[in-house]
């Protein structure tokens, strides 16, 4: 369950705190109040417990948190809401590290600020199984792979979260999967920027992605020998329906056949693609039922809008067979 509001207090924080209780999360440690720093209130939990993270930036110069935040096995972290609850590294170092990380929760977060010097700018998963809803990983950077995320033999579920902004010198400028897979709903990753392949999303062998109702849109890959701006299937696969995949480009090459690649190049074996908008030349668009490669007519695809427009291509486009919107139409 996501659980967001812009003011944590009194009333409200008492609300809050018997929902998280009557969901099964333990005991609440709130952050600042019990504990100054997000790290202190992490160390301080059990397994089973809640950090609750109120409204307001979380860096070194705010109420000196230390960079990484290492998670812990079993302990939630819920924030206040993404648009005031912001943990910024200020490019100390990465925002957040899981390793070994089982049964944890993060949600109603923004994470920027994240800079490291090898994989996983905003995050960087280790074995590890979190699920994240409505959390922003946005402005980060990794000097390797994962500028937003790097996952290593971890299978996160995601639901609602944005990649925005990040970059990386390497592969994945929003997210790079290693022995991993990712389950996805509602997620949009978009401008993001990777000097090598991936500019959204990078797949390697043996990795795989589940997406649904998900937009990966306005990323882009360095100039040069690079493909996947979009995504790029490095042997791994990815499975899409619901979804938009447009306006990835290579930089300085704005041809429209890099939305999504692979190392099958244009049969792209390693995509299932169903129900989807892609971009592309007809030789370039996987083969599935219900696939269309039309202007998706999104609001303000340059501002990161990328609601549809009243009469787009994609509205009630989708599976049929999926869940109907709430106004009971057939899913977007």
């Amino acid at each position: 369950n996501s659980i967001g509001y812009i003011h944590i207090g009194g009333e409200i924080k008492k609300l809050l705190t018997i929902l998280l209780l009557s969901f099964g999360f333990g005991t609440v440690i709130h952050v600042p109040d019990d504990y100054s720093t997000i790290q202190e209130g992490i160390n301080a939990a059990m397994e089973g417990d809640t950090v609750l993270v109120a409204a307001g930036t979380y860096s070194p110069s705010t109420n000196s948190e230390v960079f990484p935040i290492e998670m812990a096995s079993g302990i939630h972290l819920i924030g206040s809401g993404e648009d005031v609850s912001i943990i910024d590294a200020q490019q100390r170092d990465r925002v957040i590290t899981m390793e070994d990380c089982d049964n944890n929760t993060i949600s109603d977060l923004t994470l920027t600020g994240g800079l490291a010097d090898s994989y996983g700018g905003g995050m960087r998963l280790s074995n590890s199984n979190p699920i994240l809803t409505n959390v922003t990983i946005a402005n980060n950077t990794a000097n390797n792979g994962g500028g937003g995320m790097y996952l290593n033999n971890s299978n996160p579920t995601m639901t609602g979260v944005t990649f925005s902004g990040n970059t990386s010198d390497s592969k994945g400028g929003g997210i790079y999967l290693s022995s991993s897979s990712m389950n996805g709903n509602y997620l949009l990753v978009h401008n993001n920027y990777s000097e090598g392949h991936g500019g959204g999303i990078f797949i390697s062998a043996g990795s795989n992605i589940s997406l649904n109702n998900s937009t990966i849109a306005s990323n882009m890959t360095g100039e040069g020998d690079t493909f996947g701006a979009g995504i790029y299937a490095d042997g791994g696969t990815a499975t899409l329906i619901n979804s938009i995949v447009y306006y990835n480009r290579r930089e300085g090459d704005y041809g429209i056949n890099y939305n999504l690649n692979g190392y099958t190049m244009d049969i792209l074996n390693e995509y299932t693609v169903s129900y989807s908008d892609i971009e592309g030349d007809a030789n370039w668009i996987p083969v599935g039922e219900g696939n269309i490669s039309i202007e998706p007519e999104v609001n303000d695809f340059e501002n990161g809008d990328f609601t549809l427009q009243a009469l787009s291509p994609c509205i009630d486009a989708g599976d049929p067979a999926s869940d109907h919107d709430l106004d009971g139409t057939v899913v977007d």
